[in-house]
């Protein structure tokens, strides 16, 4: 009995941890996108600021 509880508790445990890691993959592709952006915009102003000077 103990240790299909043990066992069943891992595979929860794994399925949690799964769920974690797709969890951060998916942020950091967010993460990555926002500082493309950002760069981007930084960019933008840069050469705005350049054309009213």
């Amino acid at each position: 009995m103990e240790a299909q509880q043990v066992k069943h508790d891992l595979e929860l445990l794994k399925k949690g941890h799964e769920g974690t890691l797709t969890q951060l993959e998916a942020i950091e592709k967010e993460n990555h996108i926002l500082q493309v952006t950002l760069r981007q915009r930084d960019e933008e102003i840069v050469r705005q600021q350049e054309i009213v000077e």
